[in-house]
Parts: structure tokens; sequence; C-alpha cells
């Protein structure tokens, strides 16, 4: 059966390389830059967004045409196709690259609430990121550079012109964010290509421990009992299991294998290369901007200030909301034994409440500073 990746590129061919040989060239580079940014920092959702990234720019094929606004036309196509295989992608071709902004200058903005503003911000600015950073000829791009060119092309009053002009300071920040994080990450091949059937104790040396039951999966645990001061800390997985596996969604299943096998790796001192973020909020100062509080992400398990690479984007997204800026950073563990340090990611300044969403999608916020 073919993919969701080899499914979205079929439909894009069709639709494009005859009719838009030039767009078909932007989707082609949009889709490497997407594969390599998730496979680096979301290999979880690589497939859904590289899918969208093929998907992203179908609405402008002469055939699709309806609103004469690409996101929504193409949104459309998917959804009316009733392709279970493209259903989870429909909001990210939706609302991609500031959708929202120019939906409100066309007039719009109902059309545009057909269609549920991604869940997962981290899938959208990962997206983002790659069409930002891809030329119309498919080669990359400065996302800064990329944006000039299309304020350049269009005159101040057209539509795109103007939704550009309002929506650029987050759009920048966003790719800045992504491209920023994906170099510091450093993306290394998954090293795990093995699942033990059933393992109750390893101890490969005085350091490390692994535990877990190959039969129920009840619960698995890497730890480092007494860490030197410069260490990641207690690393540490658990489940427990109250139903047999055979009654878990698939999701969950798959979820459970990939730590499983993280467990193994981290016992045997394998490559890990676990990201882990934090975010500071940046302020004006006296030229450049300045680091100020430490934030503390809102989680449904409590509150947090390390955290995966989706919190930081919904939190730069939140932040945005309130006119204030991110400074995240990155750290990877490398193994249980070797953490790098802390790296920036560069900032992009926003001056002044700016958002991807319309106001009814805004939702509470991620973040506050941190206590400490």
């Amino acid at each position: 059966m073919a993919s969701i990746v080899d499914y979205a590129e079929a439909v894009a061919f069709d639709l494009l390389a005859d009719s838009l040989s030039r767009r078909c060239a932007h989707t082609v580079g949009v889709a490497a830059a997407a594969d390599r940014f998730a496979r680096t920092l979301a290999p979880h959702c690589a497939e859904r967004v590289v899918a969208a990234a093929w998907l992203h720019d179908i609405g402008y094929a002469p055939d699709l045409v309806a609103t004469g606004f690409h996101p929504i036309d193409g949104a459309a196509y998917v959804a009316r196709s009733n392709s279970s295989v493209l259903s989870d992608v429909v909001g990210l071709i939706a609302h991609h690259t500031g959708a929202a902004f120019e939906a409100a200058e066309r007039g719009l903005e109902n059309e545009l609430a057909r269609y549920r503003f991604p869940v997962d911000v981290e899938e959208l600015a990962l997206l983002n990121a790659a069409d930002l950073c891809t030329s119309p000829d498919g080669v990359f791009v400065d996302p800064q550079a990329r944006l000039t060119e299309v304020l350049d092309r269009y005159p101040p009053d057209n539509p795109v012109h103007r939704a550009v002009a309002k929506s650029c300071s987050i759009l920048v920040a966003q790719a800045r964010l992504v491209l920023g994080a994906a170099e510091a990450a450093e993306y290394r091949e998954p090293q795990a290509d093995f699942l033990p059937e059933s393992v109750e104790c390893v101890e490969p040396g005085p350091r490390w421990q692994a535990v877990w039951s190959g039969d129920d999966r009840r619960v698995v645990t890497a730890a480092r009992p007494s860490p030197p001061a410069t260490g990641p800390g207690i690393v540490e997985i658990r489940f427990d299991a109250r139903k047999p596996l055979s009654e878990w969604e698939p999701e969950t299943v798959d979820f459970l294998d990939a730590d499983v096998r993280a467990a193994a790796e981290a016992a045997s001192g394998g490559q890990l290369n676990w990201h882990e973020y934090r975010a500071y909020e940046i302020v004006r100062g006296d030229g450049a901007p300045q680091r100020s509080a430490e934030l503390c992400a809102l989680t449904p398990w409590g509150s947090v200030l390390t955290f995966y690479f989706d919190t930081l984007a919904a939190l730069q997204l939140d932040m945005a909301a309130q006119g204030r800026s991110i400074q995240g950073q990155l750290r990877t563990t490398i193994t249980l034994s070797e953490v790098t340090e802390w790296q920036d990611i560069p900032p992009v300044f926003i001056d002044g409440p700016i958002d991807l969403r319309s106001p009814r999608q805004i939702p509470n916020p991620t973040a506050e500073p941190s206590a400490r």
C-alpha cells in the first residue's frame, strides 16, 4: 500500500506538473525541506508534515480554483476526496503560511473557518518554515528574503501584500525557530534496530540499569542512580498497563514500542539523540534584544521548565499573540553520559500582538515566568 507521502506526491504531480511547472518545482523543494525539518525535530509526525508539503499549493491548479485563494481551494479538494489517507492534513493545507491574514484581506474568513486550525502547532510550524525557506524555483532561500520578494512582487493594495506585511514578523520568527533548532539538533539516524522479546533486568555497568517485562510491558526504566553534577539527572520511562496490548490503540502501542527501544539503548550506552528545549522571554534593550525571565510551560501534566519542540512551537505562537518574543535553547542527550551544552536558537523580535489564528481560535496562554 502506498504511504500517505507517496499518495500526496502523486496528487501534487498530477495537478501541477503540466500546468504549473514552476509551482511544481517549488513544491518539490518544500517537500524536501519539510522532510529534513520533520525527521530532525519531530519524526513522529514527519509523514503528515511532508504529505501536507506536497499538497500545500495544489489550490493553484486551474481545475481547483474556486475562491481564488489557494489554501482554501486546496483544502476543499482534499476534503472532497473523502480520502482517509489525507484527512489529517486538510487543516495544515488550509492554514499554512499565514492563511488567516490573507483570508481576512479577501473576505474569506468564514470559508477558512470551515477548516479546523491545526491542533498540532508543531506540524504547522514545520510546514510554514519549509515553505518560507524555498524559493519559487525550489531552492533554499532565507525566509526574510522570501517574504521580501513576495512584497516586491505584489503592489501595496494587493491582498497578498497587505497580508504578508501584517504576518511577516511571526512567520519569520517561526521559520527562524525551526531553522535554528534543526541546525542545533544535528540530525542523526536512530541507532536502535531491535526490541528484546523479554528482559527483566539489564545492568551493563555500575551506573545504568534498565528494567522491563516483555510480556505485558508493565514497567520500563532507564536511570542513572547517582548522576554527576554536570549530567542529565535521572532519565525514566515508566508504564503501567491496565489492559492487554491487543486492546490498546495503535498509536499508543507505537509510542510504547519506541520508548522500550529507547530504554534498551539507554541501558546499553547507545546513541539516543534526545532533544530538550527551554525558553526565555526577550525584551528590547539598548541595541539587541535582551534575555529576560525563563519561561515555564503549562502542560496537561503540570508546569515544566524543559520540554519538547512541540511545546516550544506552541509557546512561541501564544507569546506572539500577546506581543511577546522568546529565545529558545536546545541541548541534546547523545547518550545518558554525554549531554551537550545549551545552544541558543536565533530569536526574532515581535513588535506588537500578532497571531496566525483567528481570535476565536486563540487558546489560554501556555507559558508563564518561572518562579525560580
